[in-house]
Order: C-alpha cells, then sequence, then structure tokens
C-alpha cells in the first residue's frame, strides 16, 4: 500500500508539533487547555492539559508531567480563590472569555506577576473547551508601580511647596493647581479645574499695574521660558492683593510635543514689604545723619542767641518791659532747643541723660504747646508732693508730646485730654511689670475713637498706623525713650469711648530740686580762671562774655589740643585753672573726650565740664566714665550753667 500521503502528513505534523514546542519552551509565556464538564451534582469537573514552557520552568523549577495540571496553590498564588471564583461566573454566566492579573511566588522566593487571558467555548450543553495564556508582566508592573510611587512623592511635594503651580493645556484650561496656588488665589483646588488660567489667575503687572494675563500663549508660540512681569500683583477671589513673582514654562510630552504649560509663582508681599522697610530705614539713617549734623549746628547758634539774651536781662537793670520782651525771646529760643532735641534723640536714640525733673511744669508747657489752635483742651490733676522724675528733660517732652498729639488726632471733633500723675511704689510680692522701687505713675486720656483690640498689641511697632497720615514712629518712640528710662508703658483702649496710656518713670523722692527761679544777684559773683575751649569763635565769645559776668576770668581755645598746652602751661606758670570748660566735638581736631583724657594725666584732679550740641552723645550720658565732673548741653539756661559751675568747683567729700 502505498503510505507517502500519510508519512508526508504525519512528518508535517511532526514538524509542527516540534515548532510549537519551540515556541513555548522559548517563548516567555505559558499556555494551557482546559476541557470543563458539569457533573450529575452541578459541580463543574476541570481536565487541564499544559504543554512544557520557559515561562512553567521559571515558576515551577521543571517542566510539566504529562496529564498534569497548574500546579497552582494559595501558598503560591495568594489569589486563588477569587481567580477560581471568576473563572466559574464567567463559565456560568455564558461570557467568551475573562482576564486577570495575580502574582505568583517564584522557585528562588521571589514573586512574578502575571497576566491571564482565557477563552471560552461552549462545545455542549454541559461541556465548555477552555484556553488560557499567560504572560509576566513582571518588569511592566514595577514600572507602574515605580511611576505611581514617582507621582505619588512628585504630588505630596506639590502640596508641601509654598509656591502655587498651576497647570493648563495648550489652550489655557487648568489641568492642576497645589494647595498653595489654590490659596492665594482664594479658589478650592478642584472647583479650578476645566477653568480658563486667566479666569482664576486674575494678575496686574508693571510701574503702572496693567491688566496683565497669565503668558501661557506667548509659552506657547515661542515654546520657551516667559517670566511675570515685575511687581506682579495677584488679585484673589476674596479680592485681596498679593505680589507674586514667578515664570511660566512649556510642558512636552515623552516625544518633545508641547502638551501644555505650567506657571509658577511666589508670594512676595512681606519680602517686598520687608524690602521697603530696609529702604526706608536706610533713607531715616540718612536723614538722621543729617538731622544730628543740623542740630548740632543749630544748638551752637541757639547757644550765641540765648548767651546774649542772657547778657541783656542782666543789663535790663529795671526796664520791665524790656526785660518781659527779652524774657519771651528767650522761652521761644528754649522751645527751638527742644525741638533740637527731639530732632537729636530721633537721629541718634541715644541714652537720655538723666537727672531729677519736676514734672508738671514740663509736662504743662509742652501739654499746651502741643495743643496749640486746635480744638482740644487738656486738664491737669498733680499731687502737690509729686515726687521728681528721675528722667532726661527734652525727651520726657517728646514722649508728652507725642502722646498728646495722637490722643488729639484721636479725637478730630474736639474734647478732653486728661492728663495725672501719682506717686506708686510697687514691691517685690507685687504685678507690676518692673523692678521695685519709687516710681511716677503718668496717666493720658481721652474721649477719642480708641484703638481696636487687634491693634492694641501693635501701636508701639516701628511704622505701624491705623491714621490717614502719619509715619507710625511716634508711639514706638515713646516706647523706646520709656523702656530707656528703665521705666514702662502700657495700653488700654475701647472702641468709642477712648484711650489710656500709662507711663511709670524711676522717681526719687530724696532729691532736691536745685532749680533757681531766675538769674543770681549781681552781688554773688563765681570766682576762679577758666579755660573755655569751643572751634565756633562765637560761642567763645558769648560764652566768654557771660562767664566773665559771673565773676571768672575766662581764657579760649579752639580744640583739644590748644587747650592740654594751655593747661599745662598754667600748671609750670604756679597760675592753674580752677575749671575747663569743653566741646565734645571739633571737626578735624582733638576733641572734648580725647582732651580731657590728656588733661588727668597732666593733673587727675582736673574739674572739667563737657558741653556739646550732640546732645544725645553718650558721653553726655556718662559724663564721670569719660573724666569730667559736669555736663551741660548747649545751648543752656544760665540757671542751668550756675548749677553746674557750682556743683563741679564744690569741694569734693574725701574718702569714706
Amino acid at each position: 500500500v502505498d503510505v507517502t500521503d500519510r508519512r508526508q502528513a504525519e512528518e508535517a505534523r511532526r514538524k509542527a508539533e516540534l515548532q510549537l514546542q519551540q515556541i513555548l519552551t522559548h517563548a516567555s509565556c505559558l499556555l494551557w487547555q482546559a476541557r470543563v464538564v458539569e457533573n450529575a451534582a452541578g459541580a463543574l469537573e476541570w481536565v487541564l492539559f499544559v504543554p512544557p514552557s520557559r515561562l512553567y520552568r521559571e515558576l515551577f523549577g521543571s517542566d510539566p508531567a504529562e496529564h498534569s495540571a497548574l500546579m497552582w496553590s494559595e501558598l503560591n498564588v495568594p489569589q486563588l480563590p477569587d481567580m477560581n471564583a471568576r473563572a466559574t461566573r464567567a463559565i456560568r454566566g455564558g461570557d467568551p472569555g475573562y482576564e486577570q492579573e495575580f502574582r505568583a511566588a517564584r522557585t528562588d522566593g521571589g514573586w512574578t506577576w502575571l497576566h491571564e487571558q482565557v477563552s471560552i467555548t461552549r462545545v455542549a450543553p454541559a461541556e465548555w473547551s477552555l484556553v488560557g495564556v499567560i504572560t509576566d508582566i513582571t518588569a511592566r508592573r514595577d514600572a507602574e508601580l515605580a511611576l505611581a510611587e514617582e507621582k505619588e512623592r512628585l504630588a505630596v511635594t506639590l502640596r508641601a511647596m509654598n509656591e502655587g503651580v498651576v497647570t493648563t493645556d495648550t489652550q489655557g484650561v487648568i489641568q492642576y493647581v497645589n494647595r498653595a496656588a489654590a490659596e492665594l488665589m482664594g479658589w478650592n483646588e478642584t472647583a479650578v479645574v476645566g477653568r480658563p488660567v486667566n479666569e482664576v489667575c486674575v494678575l496686574r503687572g508693571g510701574r503702572l499695574q496693567e491688566a496683565t494675563a497669565v503668558p501661557f500663549a506667548r509659552v506657547t508660540q515661542e515654546n520657551g521660558l516667559v517670566e511675570l512681569p515685575t511687581r506682579t500683583n495677584l488679585t484673589a477671589r476674596d479680592g485681596t492683593l498679593r505680589q507674586v513673582e514667578g515664570c511660566c514654562l512649556p510642558i512636552h510630552a515623552a516625544d518633545s510635543t508641547l502638551i501644555g504649560t505650567v506657571l509658577v509663582f511666589r508670594d512676595v508681599t512681606e519680602r517686598e514689604h520687608l524690602e521697603q522697610e530696609l529702604a526706608r530705614a536706610a533713607k531715616l539713617e540718612s536723614v538722621g545723619i543729617l538731622a544730628g549734623g543740623i542740630a548740632h549746628d543749630f544748638n551752637n547758634i541757639l547757644t550765641v542767641i540765648m548767651g546774649n539774651l542772657t547778657l541783656a536781662m542782666l543789663d535790663a537793670g529795671e526796664l520791665a518791659k524790656v526785660q518781659y520782651y527779652v524774657r519771651e525771646s528767650e522761652r521761644a529760643a528754649l522751645r527751638a532747643r527742644d525741638l533740637t532735641q527731639q530732632l537729636l534723640t530721633f537721629a541718634k536714640g541715644g541714652d537720655p541723660i538723666r537727672s531729677a525733673v519736676r514734672l508738671p511744669e514740663i509736662i504743662r508747657e509742652v501739654a499746651e504747646f502741643a495743643l496749640h489752635g486746635s480744638r482740644v483742651r487738656c486738664e491737669f490733676d498733680f499731687p502737690a508732693d509729686l515726687w521728681p522724675a528721675v528722667a532726661d528733660k527734652g525727651q520726657l517732652g517728646q514722649v508728652v508730646q507725642n502722646l498728646v498729639i495722637n490722643s488729639m488726632q484721636a479725637m478730630p471733633e474736639g474734647g478732653v485730654i486728661r492728663i495725672s500723675a501719682r506717686n506708686v511704689s510697687p514691691t517685690g510680692a507685687s504685678q507690676a511689670p518692673f523692678a521695685p522701687g519709687d516710681y511716677v505713675h503718668i496717666a493720658v486720656a481721652d474721649t477719642g475713637t480708641g484703638i481696636r483690640a487687634e491693634h492694641l498689641e501693635k501701636i508701639f511697632d516701628p511704622y505701624f498706623t491705623t491714621k490717614q497720615q502719619g509715619s507710625g514712629l511716634g508711639l514706638a518712640t515713646v516706647y523706646s525713650i520709656v523702656k530707656k528710662h528703665h521705666g514702662d508703658i502700657e495700653v488700654e483702649s475701647e472702641l468709642g469711648r477712648g484711650t489710656t496710656f500709662h507711663i511709670w518713670l524711676p522717681a526719687s523722692r530724696a532729691v532736691q530740686l536745685d532749680l533757681p527761679a531766675g538769674p543770681p544777684e549781681a552781688g554773688t559773683p563765681l570766682k576762679g580762671r577758666v579755660l573755655l575751649m569751643d572751634d565756633e569763635q562765637t560761642i567763645r565769645d558769648t560764652a566768654g562774655f557771660l562767664l566773665r559776668r559771673l565773676g571768672f576770668e575766662v581764657e579760649v581755645a579752639v580744640d583739644g589740643a590748644e587747650t592740654v598746652d594751655k593747661y599745662q602751661a598754667a600748671r609750670g606758670a604756679g597760675q592753674p585753672y580752677d575749671l575747663v570748660v569743653m566741646d565734645l566735638t571739633v571737626p578735624g581736631g582733638m576733641g572734648g573726650q580725647e582732651a580731657v583724657a590728656r588733661l588727668r594725666q597732666i593733673d587727675p584732679e582736673v574739674k572739667a565740664i563737657v558741653s556739646s550740641g550732640y546732645s544725645s552723645d553718650p558721653v553726655l550720658a556718662n559724663y564721670r566714665q569719660y573724666g569730667f565732673r559736669g555736663v551741660v548741653a548747649k545751648p543752656y539756661q544760665l540757671e542751668d550753667l550756675i548749677r553746674v559751675l557750682r556743683d563741679v568747683m564744690a569741694p569734693r567729700p574725701g574718702p569714706g
């Protein structure tokens, strides 16, 4: 019998089976076939055929035995119960197939993620044929997990950023915003997605603050970075303005196709405010230096004016009217002196020159002057036994003036300011915010509009003000001066009822005030030899005349070097000076501070008085530490000068 055709058919089948076996052996997949029959009890019985494959060997370590099934168990496939239930539902439900992903344990201890796709064919009323293909998706699964982790890290980073991030498509429609951007724009994070970016991100920029659109269109056209205009303001949904800076960049797909833009911006409102304050402080410092120089020169001029006025009063004799006019001129000059003192306090902020001062006279004069021409009047309440305050007279006047002006501005329709003072002596057990001791408590109360509760903690901050006009430095200066006097200040206020400032200043009940009511009598002149040093000719002339009128023998010097030479020469000639009065500052020459140090080397007992128009200089506040016996700030009254001269020339107590 000719069997050629049969042999050729068998050979072709053998080659086909060999090719299939080679494919399965080398392909990274696993095939299986199953015959499923529903028995009389209604249960499904499975008969599986699994040919050898590389994936099978990787999973189970060997080729499958003939007529063996897949060696799944819950130990190596935790999802096995769910997989069996899914297959049963698909078969009984008449589905054409199903697919699923699961993980299986490998023989090396690791896990392999698998994807199984199963097709179902019904071959009889109670019989089905299933074919499944299982592929290894571990690499894809790992990539997806890594991508998900990276996406989560990016999302957490964006949520934690203080910078606002907004992504759009190429048409400017928002795809994503982070928390910071939503807060800056005043929108909910999910509510803005799908909206045009210029609808929720309203910008105005440039010096003229013109309306500015988010530059996504320019970014898509130029395919590059675009910065926001300088001084860009973002208007939030509630109308709040914030100054922002940032840029807009393109977003590209993996194939470099432009798919959208990202806007990154940050709130720089506080930074800009700080930079403005620093610039303002630098300007104020420059103004302060200029003010200090002007005040110094002005004090020198006032010294000459007041000296000549004093000499005129001494010569006026019985001419009462002339004496009245001269005294009024002197009062105006003294007021100008106080103004320069305030200017110096603002310019330098130096330590106060403290002495025992009588408060009622100072407070009355300053308050009435500050209220001159206004619709506000002042009422005073001072006890007769009020202790003197240990304070700088000029700086204390500035405190009263600033508080009175603040109260006056709070009562634009007029009103009454009540200023009172009392003696207090808090003990260590009291709740007072300062050390135990003797203090004078000053209260300045008005009936103005009051201060909001949220503003009370800020009123002493520099530059903080709630007024249309004002620098915000008045109360900050008051606070600084009170603290430098080792005192304390508090404020209480109620809207619509007014504000009361409470000030505590150190007092000394034992100090006796030595304030002569007028110039000394002509019959009681002072005597001695005085060396007067000042770089200004007019001051040397005026102060020299004044000292000679008081009874002194006066010689003058231009600077510290000449003072030292003359002092040393006078000692060598047996005619020493009883007193040296020196200016503190000599432009281009030796000043009083260096000169007194040299004089103390020549004569440790030298009696030196320092005088300067820079009344906030620390040397004046601590003159004894620098070797001086007394201090008088320019311009000075005759009474002040006489008091200092008597104090310095009085015999010093011996040891003990």
